[in-house]
Protein backbone atom coordinates (compact mmCIF):
# COMPACT_ATOMS: atom_id res chain seq x y z
CA UNK A 1 0.00 0.00 0.00
CA UNK A 2 1.40 3.53 -1.16
CA UNK A 3 1.57 6.98 0.95
CA UNK A 4 -1.58 7.89 -1.23
CA UNK A 5 -3.76 4.49 0.01
CA UNK A 6 -3.01 5.55 3.59
CA UNK A 7 -4.49 8.82 2.58
CA UNK A 8 -7.75 7.28 0.92
CA UNK A 9 -7.68 5.42 4.17
CA UNK A 10 -7.86 8.08 6.32
CA UNK A 11 -10.98 9.78 4.14
CA UNK A 12 -12.52 6.44 3.68
CA UNK A 13 -12.81 5.96 7.64
CA UNK A 14 -13.68 9.54 8.38
CA UNK A 15 -16.49 9.60 5.80
CA UNK A 16 -18.02 6.74 7.86
CA UNK A 17 -17.35 7.71 11.00
CA UNK A 18 -18.56 11.70 10.40
CA UNK A 19 -21.44 10.90 8.25
CA UNK A 20 -22.71 7.99 9.97
CA UNK A 21 -23.04 10.49 13.08
CA UNK A 22 -24.66 13.18 11.19
CA UNK A 23 -26.88 10.40 9.20
CA UNK A 24 -28.55 9.60 13.04
CA UNK A 25 -28.17 13.07 14.50
CA UNK A 26 -29.89 16.42 13.91
CA UNK A 27 -28.36 19.24 13.97
CA UNK A 28 -27.55 20.92 17.65
CA UNK A 29 -28.25 24.21 17.83
CA UNK A 30 -27.39 26.13 21.02
CA UNK A 31 -27.50 29.53 21.98
CA UNK A 32 -24.10 30.49 20.50
CA UNK A 33 -25.88 29.08 17.32
CA UNK A 34 -29.00 31.43 17.39
CA UNK A 35 -26.45 34.31 17.39
CA UNK A 36 -24.48 33.45 14.82
CA UNK A 37 -27.69 32.93 12.99
CA UNK A 38 -28.96 36.25 13.73
CA UNK A 39 -25.70 37.87 12.70
CA UNK A 40 -25.87 36.15 9.61
CA UNK A 41 -29.51 36.74 8.36
CA UNK A 42 -29.18 40.16 7.95
CA UNK A 43 -25.07 40.11 7.11
CA UNK A 44 -24.78 42.95 4.73
CA UNK A 45 -26.51 45.80 6.77
CA UNK A 46 -24.46 44.82 10.13
CA UNK A 47 -21.44 45.23 8.48
CA UNK A 48 -22.83 48.74 7.03
CA UNK A 49 -24.27 50.13 10.34
CA UNK A 50 -21.82 48.57 12.38
CA UNK A 51 -24.63 46.45 14.55
CA UNK A 52 -22.27 44.19 15.75
CA UNK A 53 -22.01 42.91 18.97
CA UNK A 54 -18.46 42.72 21.14
CA UNK A 55 -17.82 39.09 21.20
CA UNK A 56 -18.54 37.67 17.99
CA UNK A 57 -15.86 37.91 15.25
CA UNK A 58 -16.78 37.14 11.73
CA UNK A 59 -16.48 34.41 10.53
CA UNK A 60 -18.58 32.13 11.26
CA UNK A 61 -21.56 34.66 10.58
CA UNK A 62 -19.93 35.04 6.93
CA UNK A 63 -19.97 31.01 6.84
CA UNK A 64 -23.51 30.91 7.76
CA UNK A 65 -24.21 33.54 5.64
CA UNK A 66 -23.01 31.75 2.34
CA UNK A 67 -24.59 28.08 3.84
CA UNK A 68 -27.56 30.21 3.90
CA UNK A 69 -28.00 31.39 -0.49
CA UNK A 70 -27.21 27.51 -0.86
CA UNK A 71 -28.39 25.45 2.12
CA UNK A 72 -31.39 26.28 4.06
CA UNK A 73 -32.16 24.01 6.96
CA UNK A 74 -29.44 24.03 9.74
CA UNK A 75 -28.90 20.07 9.26
CA UNK A 76 -27.95 20.90 5.52
CA UNK A 77 -25.16 23.28 7.30
CA UNK A 78 -24.14 20.21 9.44
CA UNK A 79 -23.46 18.22 6.45
CA UNK A 80 -21.48 20.81 5.27
CA UNK A 81 -19.24 21.00 8.56
CA UNK A 82 -18.80 17.10 8.37
CA UNK A 83 -17.28 17.72 4.99
CA UNK A 84 -14.92 20.57 6.27
CA UNK A 85 -14.24 17.79 9.84
CA UNK A 86 -13.20 14.96 6.88
CA UNK A 87 -10.90 17.33 4.99
CA UNK A 88 -9.02 18.43 8.65
CA UNK A 89 -8.27 14.56 8.65
CA UNK A 90 -6.81 14.13 5.64
CA UNK A 91 -5.55 17.93 6.01
CA UNK A 92 -3.57 16.32 9.71
CA UNK A 93 -2.36 13.36 8.07
CA UNK A 94 -0.05 15.48 5.36
CA UNK A 95 0.88 17.29 7.83
CA UNK A 96 1.81 14.57 9.71
CA UNK A 97 3.82 12.56 6.57
CA UNK A 98 5.70 15.34 6.42
CA UNK A 99 6.86 15.77 9.66
CA UNK A 100 6.81 12.40 11.23
CA UNK A 101 6.78 10.18 8.05
CA UNK A 102 4.23 7.72 6.63
CA UNK A 103 3.49 5.23 9.82
CA UNK A 104 2.93 8.00 12.15
CA UNK A 105 0.31 10.05 9.64
CA UNK A 106 -1.48 7.07 9.14
CA UNK A 107 -1.83 6.72 12.57
CA UNK A 108 -2.71 10.77 13.12
CA UNK A 109 -5.82 10.24 10.68
CA UNK A 110 -7.11 7.56 12.13
CA UNK A 111 -6.95 8.85 15.52
CA UNK A 112 -8.45 12.08 14.61
CA UNK A 113 -11.23 10.49 12.59
CA UNK A 114 -12.48 8.46 15.50
CA UNK A 115 -12.92 11.58 17.85
CA UNK A 116 -16.09 11.75 19.20
CA UNK A 117 -15.78 15.12 20.19
CA UNK A 118 -14.85 16.50 16.17
CA UNK A 119 -18.50 14.50 15.11
CA UNK A 120 -20.21 16.41 17.93
CA UNK A 121 -18.88 19.84 17.07
CA UNK A 122 -19.27 19.01 12.98
CA UNK A 123 -22.87 18.58 13.99
CA UNK A 124 -23.81 21.85 16.39
CA UNK A 125 -24.03 24.99 14.91
CA UNK A 126 -21.07 26.46 16.68
CA UNK A 127 -17.18 27.87 15.45
CA UNK A 128 -15.43 24.94 16.73
CA UNK A 129 -15.80 22.98 13.25
CA UNK A 130 -14.60 25.61 10.96
CA UNK A 131 -12.12 27.08 13.32
CA UNK A 132 -10.55 23.00 13.15
CA UNK A 133 -10.41 23.25 9.07
CA UNK A 134 -9.09 26.30 8.87
CA UNK A 135 -6.23 25.67 11.47
CA UNK A 136 -5.09 22.71 10.63
CA UNK A 137 -5.67 23.96 6.50
CA UNK A 138 -2.55 26.75 7.87
CA UNK A 139 -0.58 24.32 9.46
CA UNK A 140 -0.63 21.92 6.51
CA UNK A 141 0.93 24.92 4.22
CA UNK A 142 3.12 26.04 6.52
CA UNK A 143 5.35 22.80 7.05
CA UNK A 144 7.46 22.48 4.16
CA UNK A 145 7.31 20.03 1.51
CA UNK A 146 10.22 18.08 0.83
CA UNK A 147 10.44 18.11 -3.38
CA UNK A 148 9.02 21.94 -3.23
CA UNK A 149 11.32 24.61 -4.21
CA UNK A 150 12.44 27.68 -1.88
CA UNK A 151 9.96 30.18 -4.26
CA UNK A 152 6.94 27.45 -3.90
CA UNK A 153 7.55 27.14 -0.61
CA UNK A 154 6.91 31.00 -0.06
CA UNK A 155 4.04 31.08 -1.43
CA UNK A 156 2.41 28.41 0.08
CA UNK A 157 3.98 29.91 3.78
CA UNK A 158 1.34 33.34 2.28
CA UNK A 159 -1.43 31.03 1.45
CA UNK A 160 -0.74 29.60 5.07
CA UNK A 161 -0.76 32.96 6.63
CA UNK A 162 -3.74 33.46 4.76
CA UNK A 163 -5.71 30.65 6.05
CA UNK A 164 -4.35 31.50 9.62
CA UNK A 165 -6.10 34.84 8.79
CA UNK A 166 -9.48 33.05 8.21
CA UNK A 167 -9.42 30.84 11.43
CA UNK A 168 -8.25 33.82 13.71
CA UNK A 169 -11.69 35.64 12.07
CA UNK A 170 -13.30 32.62 13.41
CA UNK A 171 -12.13 32.24 16.56
CA UNK A 172 -9.97 35.02 17.75
CA UNK A 173 -7.86 33.06 20.63
CA UNK A 174 -6.17 30.96 17.24
CA UNK A 175 -4.34 34.18 16.66
CA UNK A 176 -1.49 33.44 19.37
CA UNK A 177 -1.24 30.15 17.47
CA UNK A 178 -0.73 31.39 13.92
CA UNK A 179 2.38 34.04 15.05
CA UNK A 180 3.84 30.81 16.48
CA UNK A 181 3.04 29.26 13.18
CA UNK A 182 4.52 32.11 11.03
CA UNK A 183 8.42 31.13 12.61
CA UNK A 184 8.45 27.74 11.16
CA UNK A 185 11.07 27.29 9.07
CA UNK A 186 11.42 26.65 4.74
CA UNK A 187 13.23 23.45 5.20
CA UNK A 188 16.66 22.65 6.50
CA UNK A 189 18.76 23.57 3.12
CA UNK A 190 16.64 27.15 3.21
CA UNK A 191 18.82 30.14 4.52
CA UNK A 192 18.15 32.51 7.02
CA UNK A 193 17.04 35.54 4.17
CA UNK A 194 14.52 32.88 2.84
CA UNK A 195 13.09 32.24 6.56
CA UNK A 196 12.67 35.94 6.79
CA UNK A 197 10.78 36.18 4.15
CA UNK A 198 8.68 33.17 4.93
CA UNK A 199 7.71 34.77 8.19
CA UNK A 200 6.85 38.36 6.18
CA UNK A 201 5.24 36.62 4.02
CA UNK A 202 3.25 34.66 6.61
CA UNK A 203 2.25 37.33 8.86
CA UNK A 204 1.37 39.78 5.64
CA UNK A 205 -1.05 36.81 4.05
CA UNK A 206 -2.53 37.06 7.61
CA UNK A 207 -2.76 40.41 8.18
CA UNK A 208 -4.42 40.92 4.61
CA UNK A 209 -7.71 39.06 5.51
CA UNK A 210 -7.94 40.35 9.57
CA UNK A 211 -7.11 44.28 8.51
CA UNK A 212 -10.79 44.72 6.97
CA UNK A 213 -12.22 43.39 10.69
CA UNK A 214 -9.64 45.72 12.49
CA UNK A 215 -10.50 48.48 10.72
CA UNK A 216 -14.10 47.79 11.58
CA UNK A 217 -14.23 47.55 14.88
CA UNK A 218 -11.52 50.98 14.75
CA UNK A 219 -14.54 52.91 13.58
CA UNK A 220 -16.52 51.61 16.15
CA UNK A 221 -14.28 51.75 19.25
CA UNK A 222 -13.29 48.71 19.27
CA UNK A 223 -9.59 48.12 19.61
CA UNK A 224 -8.33 44.36 18.08
CA UNK A 225 -10.22 41.60 17.06
CA UNK A 226 -13.23 41.64 20.02
CA UNK A 227 -14.18 44.46 22.49
CA UNK A 228 -15.02 41.45 25.03
CA UNK A 229 -11.89 40.45 26.74
CA UNK A 230 -12.20 42.67 30.32
CA UNK A 231 -15.56 41.32 30.13
CA UNK A 232 -15.03 37.83 29.91
CA UNK A 233 -11.40 37.65 31.99
CA UNK A 234 -13.65 39.64 35.29
CA UNK A 235 -16.65 36.36 34.46
CA UNK A 236 -14.39 33.89 34.95
CA UNK A 237 -12.74 36.16 37.48
CA UNK A 238 -15.81 35.72 39.49
CA UNK A 239 -16.24 32.10 38.80
CA UNK A 240 -12.65 31.05 40.36
CA UNK A 241 -13.59 33.93 43.35
CA UNK A 242 -10.03 36.03 42.57
CA UNK A 243 -10.19 38.93 44.43
CA UNK A 244 -14.04 38.78 45.11
CA UNK A 245 -16.64 39.79 42.59
CA UNK A 246 -16.97 42.09 40.04
CA UNK A 247 -20.60 43.26 38.91
CA UNK A 248 -20.46 42.58 35.26
CA UNK A 249 -22.92 45.62 33.41
CA UNK A 250 -25.76 44.51 31.47
CA UNK A 251 -24.85 46.14 28.42
CA UNK A 252 -21.44 46.23 26.81
CA UNK A 253 -19.75 49.14 25.16
CA UNK A 254 -16.24 49.38 24.32
CA UNK A 255 -16.13 52.01 27.05
CA UNK A 256 -17.26 49.66 29.79
CA UNK A 257 -15.04 47.00 28.88
CA UNK A 258 -12.02 48.86 28.67
CA UNK A 259 -12.84 49.82 32.63
CA UNK A 260 -13.13 45.81 32.66
CA UNK A 261 -9.75 45.98 31.58
CA UNK A 262 -8.39 47.98 34.10
CA UNK A 263 -10.35 46.39 36.77
CA UNK A 264 -8.65 42.80 35.49
CA UNK A 265 -5.07 43.90 35.71
CA UNK A 266 -5.99 45.29 38.94
CA UNK A 267 -7.47 42.22 40.18
CA UNK A 268 -4.19 40.29 38.88
CA UNK A 269 -2.15 42.83 40.78
CA UNK A 270 -3.79 42.52 43.97
CA UNK A 271 -4.35 38.88 44.15
CA UNK A 272 -1.27 37.56 42.35
CA UNK A 273 -1.47 33.94 44.27
CA UNK A 274 -4.98 33.37 43.58
CA UNK A 275 -4.74 34.10 40.12
CA UNK A 276 -1.86 32.02 39.38
CA UNK A 277 -3.78 29.16 40.93
CA UNK A 278 -6.79 29.76 38.74
CA UNK A 279 -4.26 29.84 36.15
CA UNK A 280 -3.12 26.56 36.71
CA UNK A 281 -6.92 25.23 37.39
CA UNK A 282 -7.75 25.98 34.05
CA UNK A 283 -4.77 24.62 32.28
CA UNK A 284 -5.72 21.71 34.19
CA UNK A 285 -9.63 21.33 32.40
CA UNK A 286 -7.78 21.84 28.95
CA UNK A 287 -5.13 19.35 29.27
CA UNK A 288 -6.96 16.89 31.49
CA UNK A 289 -10.49 17.04 30.99
CA UNK A 290 -11.82 15.02 33.81
CA UNK A 291 -14.50 15.84 34.25
CA UNK A 292 -15.81 17.80 30.89
CA UNK A 293 -16.56 21.34 32.18
CA UNK A 294 -18.28 24.22 30.32
CA UNK A 295 -21.66 24.57 28.09
CA UNK A 296 -21.40 22.58 25.47
CA UNK A 297 -18.76 19.84 25.98
CA UNK A 298 -20.43 18.35 28.83
CA UNK A 299 -23.38 17.49 26.34
CA UNK A 300 -21.11 15.22 24.16
CA UNK A 301 -20.79 11.81 25.37
CA UNK A 302 -24.44 11.25 25.59
CA UNK A 303 -25.25 13.46 22.37
CA UNK A 304 -27.76 16.11 24.13
CA UNK A 305 -28.92 18.66 22.49
CA UNK A 306 -29.07 21.52 24.67
CA UNK A 307 -32.37 23.19 26.46
CA UNK A 308 -34.83 24.31 23.72
CA UNK A 309 -33.53 27.83 22.12
CA UNK A 310 -35.21 30.78 19.89
CA UNK A 311 -35.70 29.86 16.07
CA UNK A 312 -32.94 30.79 13.51
CA UNK A 313 -33.42 33.66 11.55
CA UNK A 314 -33.30 31.85 8.11
CA UNK A 315 -32.71 28.64 9.34
CA UNK A 316 -34.98 25.96 9.79
CA UNK A 317 -34.17 22.56 12.49
CA UNK A 318 -35.71 20.54 14.37
CA UNK A 319 -34.25 19.87 18.02
CA UNK A 320 -34.39 16.04 19.26
CA UNK A 321 -32.11 13.72 20.87
CA UNK A 322 -30.11 10.79 18.76
CA UNK A 323 -31.56 7.87 18.35
CA UNK A 324 -29.67 5.42 20.81
CA UNK A 325 -28.59 2.56 18.11
CA UNK A 326 -25.64 1.04 18.00
CA UNK A 327 -23.81 4.07 16.55
CA UNK A 328 -24.96 5.91 19.80
CA UNK A 329 -23.24 3.53 22.03
CA UNK A 330 -20.27 3.48 20.19
CA UNK A 331 -20.34 7.39 20.53
CA UNK A 332 -20.35 7.47 24.21
CA UNK A 333 -18.10 4.81 24.80
CA UNK A 334 -15.06 6.16 22.29
CA UNK A 335 -15.91 9.52 24.35
CA UNK A 336 -14.85 8.40 27.84
CA UNK A 337 -12.00 6.98 26.01
CA UNK A 338 -10.86 10.08 24.04
CA UNK A 339 -10.44 12.07 27.32
CA UNK A 340 -7.87 9.98 28.40
CA UNK A 341 -6.27 9.73 24.75
CA UNK A 342 -6.69 13.74 24.51
CA UNK A 343 -4.36 13.71 27.80
CA UNK A 344 -2.07 11.68 26.77
CA UNK A 345 -1.88 13.43 23.71
CA UNK A 346 -1.34 16.51 25.32
CA UNK A 347 1.80 14.47 26.89
CA UNK A 348 2.81 13.04 23.97
CA UNK A 349 2.48 16.49 21.88
CA UNK A 350 5.42 18.07 24.18
CA UNK A 351 7.84 15.11 24.82
CA UNK A 352 7.81 15.29 20.86
CA UNK A 353 8.38 18.79 21.05
CA UNK A 354 10.71 19.04 23.32
CA UNK A 355 13.12 16.31 21.73
CA UNK A 356 12.53 17.65 18.42
CA UNK A 357 13.79 20.84 19.86
CA UNK A 358 16.96 19.19 21.03
CA UNK A 359 17.21 17.52 17.68
CA UNK A 360 16.88 21.08 16.06
CA UNK A 361 13.55 19.95 14.17
CA UNK A 362 12.23 23.88 15.02
CA UNK A 363 9.40 22.75 12.52
CA UNK A 364 7.67 19.94 14.89
CA UNK A 365 9.08 22.04 17.54
CA UNK A 366 7.12 24.60 16.98
CA UNK A 367 4.22 23.31 15.95
CA UNK A 368 3.84 21.84 19.42
CA UNK A 369 4.89 24.92 20.96
CA UNK A 370 1.24 26.36 18.78
CA UNK A 371 -0.78 24.29 20.64
CA UNK A 372 0.81 24.77 23.90
CA UNK A 373 1.02 29.21 23.48
CA UNK A 374 -2.67 28.85 22.36
CA UNK A 375 -3.65 27.00 25.96
CA UNK A 376 -1.37 28.99 27.83
CA UNK A 377 -3.27 32.50 26.42
CA UNK A 378 -6.78 30.86 27.28
CA UNK A 379 -5.39 29.96 30.66
CA UNK A 380 -4.13 33.32 31.13
CA UNK A 381 -7.58 34.72 30.81
CA UNK A 382 -9.33 32.24 33.02
CA UNK A 383 -11.50 30.76 30.51
CA UNK A 384 -12.47 27.35 32.13
CA UNK A 385 -14.37 25.37 29.88
CA UNK A 386 -13.00 22.27 28.27
CA UNK A 387 -14.87 23.64 24.65
CA UNK A 388 -12.24 26.61 24.53
CA UNK A 389 -9.12 24.03 24.18
CA UNK A 390 -10.65 22.67 20.61
CA UNK A 391 -9.17 22.80 17.89
CA UNK A 392 -5.91 22.95 19.72
CA UNK A 393 -6.39 19.04 21.10
CA UNK A 394 -7.23 18.01 17.72
CA UNK A 395 -3.16 19.38 16.94
CA UNK A 396 -2.57 17.50 20.19
CA UNK A 397 -4.16 14.26 19.09
CA UNK A 398 -2.75 14.20 15.42
CA UNK A 399 0.67 15.35 16.22
CA UNK A 400 1.00 14.26 19.99
CA UNK A 401 -0.19 10.69 20.05
CA UNK A 402 2.16 9.11 17.22
CA UNK A 403 4.98 11.21 18.38
CA UNK A 404 4.78 10.34 22.27
CA UNK A 405 4.56 6.70 21.04
CA UNK A 406 8.16 7.58 18.76
CA UNK A 407 9.44 9.29 21.98
CA UNK A 408 8.37 6.36 24.54
CA UNK A 409 9.66 3.79 21.60
CA UNK A 410 13.19 5.70 21.75
CA UNK A 411 13.29 5.62 25.50
CA UNK A 412 12.33 2.01 25.68
CA UNK A 413 14.90 1.12 23.24
CA UNK A 414 17.82 3.31 25.08
CA UNK A 415 16.96 1.94 28.07
CA UNK A 416 16.73 -1.96 26.95
CA UNK A 417 20.31 -1.34 25.57
CA UNK A 418 21.59 -0.14 29.31
CA UNK A 419 20.42 -3.31 30.28
CA UNK A 420 22.20 -5.25 27.98
CA UNK A 421 25.30 -3.03 28.43
CA UNK A 422 25.32 -3.97 32.36
CA UNK A 423 25.18 -7.40 31.56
Amino acid sequence: MTSRHDGAVVVALAAVAHFSFAWETPAVVWPDSVRYANLAYDLTRRFRTADWDLFTTPGYPIFLWWCRHWIAPADGVAWVQQGLAICACWLIWLAVRRTSGRRPALAAGIVVALSPFRHYYAQSLLTECVAECALVAGVGLAVPADVASTQWRLVTRAASGAVLGLATLVRANLAVAAAVLWLLPLGQSATRRAWFAGVSLSGLGWLVVVAPWLGFNLQRGVDGLAGSSGYLFNEYANFHRVGGTVVLPPELTPETDRELQHRARQRVRDNLGQYLRAVAKTAKVFLFPFPLRGDVAPAIPECLPPPRVDSLAGFSFHQSPSRRTIRWWIHRGLSSAYQVLITLSWIGLGAWGIRAAIQGRWDAALIAAAAFVGVAALSLMLLVSTRYAFPYDTLALGFGIPGGWSVAAEVGKRARARRRDLR
